[in-house]
């Protein structure tokens, strides 16, 4: 008798949570669009709950886009302000956490149309102290993908293998 009551209760559980509302099977949600010119891009999503009456409802999701470029090597460089790789204007790159004794920062961009490094030697950073500080004007740069290095020496001249480096790239778009 008590198998029998269990089982009955079983089924009428299953009847009963089988047989409520449900959400039907949403759309895909949609893939992010471009990063606008505030730095947010969006997509559309989806939700389905009793709060939507078990319909599924489409919604705009927002996120915040990268504003800095963090150039990869042995130092902290950043590149900013960037909507992603996306770069135009003058355009600011900051060098922290570099070798102790570090006298002079040369920083580069190369690509596009530009002559090799050697032909035109790199832009020099400046001491601000905790940070080494330079300045891109991409308006003298046609639009395009650039690399971007940085050097550290700890001797006042660019001779031999750099104490410190970072690079990485941006998109130049004027």
């Amino acid at each position: 008798m008590k198998k029998i009551f269990l089982f009955l209760m079983l089924i009428i559980m299953i009847f009963i949570l089988g047989c409520g509302p449900k959400c039907p099977e949403c759309p895909a949600i949609g893939s992010y669009s471009e990063c606008n010119d505030k730095a947010v891009k969006t997509r559309t999503n989806y939700k389905c709950s009793e709060a939507t009456n078990f319909e599924c409802e489409s919604y705009i999701e927002e996120i915040q886009c990268s504003t800095k470029i963090k150039l990869t090597g042995n130092m902290d460089a950043i590149i900013s302000p960037t909507i992603e790789e996306k770069v135009k204007g003058i355009i600011k790159l900051e060098i922290r956490n570099f070798p102790v004794d570090t006298k002079i920062v040369g920083y580069y961009l190369s690509g596009g149309n530009l002559p090799p490094i050697e032909e035109r030697g790199p832009l020099m950073a400046t001491n601000q102290g905790n940070t080494w500080v330079g300045m891109i004007d991409t308006n003298e740069y046609g639009n395009g993908l650039y690399q971007v290095g940085v050097v550290a020496f700890t001797k006042e001249e660019f001779e031999g293998d750099p104490q410190g480096y970072a690079q990485g790239q941006i998109l130049i778009i004027n």
